[in-house]
């Protein structure tokens, strides 16, 4: 839905993709930006930068269709296009990670930090 950043269309599988339902709209309550999506432990994430572009946030969800309230995991300096990725989900101790790559811009245009996060469900 690339009108409203509030407002995200999602199908989800029941049967690995197999086939699938008509789109539904679902609410995120800070807004995504071009949402990256995973799966982990059966939990959907959902980041990317906040509507306004003052955050990096972040959903979870049990069903696809309802979404947690957004954690800011990094508040962004400045407003910018900053880029960021699901890099890979591993096991490491028996426990699975998920690896999420971003950047944040600053002082001029083109200067970027590249920040990385381990990410892990704690049910």
């Amino acid at each position: 839905n690339g009108s409203d950043e509030f407002n995200i269309d999602h199908i989800v599988s029941t049967d690995n993709g197999k086939s699938w339902g008509e789109p539904e709209i679902c609410a995120v309550n800070e807004g995504i930006r071009n949402p990256q999506i995973a799966i982990i432990d059966d939990v959907f994430v959902a980041h990317g930068r906040s509507k306004d572009m003052t955050a990096f946030v972040l959903y979870t969800s049990l069903d696809g269709k309802n979404w947690s309230e957004a954690t800011r995991l990094r508040e962004l300096p400045k407003s910018c296009g900053c880029y960021y990725s699901n890099n890979l989900v591993m096991n490491h101790n028996g426990k699975n990670r998920m690896l999420i790559q971003f950047s944040e811009g600053y002082d001029r245009e083109w200067c970027v930090n590249v920040y990385h996060i381990w990410l892990t469900i704690e049910k």
